[in-house]
């Protein structure tokens, strides 16, 4: 604000400051924490993904083994094993 004399002219000015210092710095703290709130959230959201895919992957695998073994079991009980047994020991050489 100006500073009048007694006949109104302009001699100075007056003003109140305020150290705001305080302010800008948690502010700025704040700002950072929020960016790592953000950060962390993400990293959170990408490892539930990686779970959900390695969980659906590992049932896939599981299925893949059963019917393997299966398969493997009912090969190891079939009779078309002693066919290519026989098959080799009768050949014309």
């Amino acid at each position: 604000m100006p500073l009048r004399n007694n006949d109104g002219e302009i001699i100075g000015t007056v003003g109140i400051s305020k150290d705001i210092s305080a302010l800008k710095d948690a502010e700025a703290k704040l700002e950072q924490v929020h960016r790592q709130l953000l950060e962390t959230s993400r990293q959170a959201g990408m490892a539930e993904v990686a779970t959900s895919v390695l969980h659906n992957v590992g049932n896939v695998l599981n299925s893949v083994n059963v019917s393997a073994t299966l398969v493997a079991e009912q090969m190891r009980d079939s009779k078309a094993g002693f066919v290519l047994k026989s098959a080799r020991c009768c050949r014309l050489t």
